[in-house]
């Protein structure tokens, strides 16, 4: 047995386990939305590739983002599972990309040629797809949504001093001396519970922006029903509680998850 747990590789593996059983036992409710979540992925999926607006055109050029989208939101909920909030975040930078440039395509077919040839014109591309010009008219919410994806870049994307600081644990020890290390996992229960409720908000916020938008398209038979009421209903309390015991709360659930506090 002493053998075994010297594999620096198979205590990090043994820590998955650990943590993903834990998860299932405290986040039953999490694990029954993102259900829900994989049938809204599937319903937009139909939509796309069936659906025709009133032009009589298909729009199965967007089917692909939402592919990855859900790709990306499944292995970034396994982060979470495992109680690895610092990687579930930049997996889910897609979803929100995905999201806010189908919003430029459907703005302006011209947008997609422009995000085609981005090798051949950056100046275009920066201008339609950096900063605020990811926004659109036709995704709602898209400001928003493009403030979270800032949020995730400074935070999560970029080894930017707020990045460095935060994820490394400063211990003062006998003699002056000090313990620097980089922790693996989530070892604030509270702050990983917000990260949860965080992620999962922020989810239900752009797939519902993701459904109106494909609904005002192609019409009523794109409307897809997603959870966001229902969990809003279920985890508000508990979500004012955290804001109002932490900053960095509050800060996370507000500008990243998107709650409305």
């Amino acid at each position: 047995m002493n053998t075994v747990f010297a594999s620096e590789v198979l205590k990090y593996h043994a820590f998955l386990a650990h943590n993903r059983e834990v998860f299932l036992l405290n986040y039953r409710e999490e694990v029954a939305c993102w259900d829900q979540i994989a049938d809204v992925f599937g319903a937009l999926r139909a939509a796309l590739a069936t659906g025709r607006d009133d032009a009589r055109k298909t729009h199965v050029s967007l089917l692909p983002f939402v592919l990855l989208a859900q790709r990306q939101t499944m292995v970034g909920q396994d982060a979470l599972v495992s109680s690895q909030s610092h990687a579930c975040w930049p997996l889910l930078r897609p979803l929100l990309e995905a999201a806010l440039i189908m919003g430029k395509w459907l703005d302006d077919p011209q947008n997609a040629t422009i995000w085609e040839h981005r090798q051949a014109n950056r100046k275009a591309y920066r201008q339609a797809y950096t900063g605020e010009g990811l926004r659109s008219r036709s995704l709602p919410r898209s400001g928003d949504i493009q403030n979270a994806l800032k949020r995730l870049n400074d935070d999560y994307q970029h080894m930017n001093e707020r990045y460095y600081s935060t994820h490394i644990a400063v211990t003062h020890v006998d003699q002056g001396g000090y313990l620097v290390e980089v922790p693996m996992f989530d070892s604030d229960a509270a702050a990983h519970e917000a990260h949860v409720y965080a992620a999962t908000h922020l989810l239900l916020v752009v797939l519902q922006s993701i459904s109106e938008m494909l609904t005002a398209r192609l019409g009523p038979s794109a409307c897809v029903a997603v959870p966001i009421t229902r969990y809003e209903a279920l985890r508000l309390p508990r979500v004012v509680q955290l804001a109002d015991g932490s900053a960095e709360h509050r800060s996370l659930l507000l500008e990243l998850g998107l709650w409305p506090l």
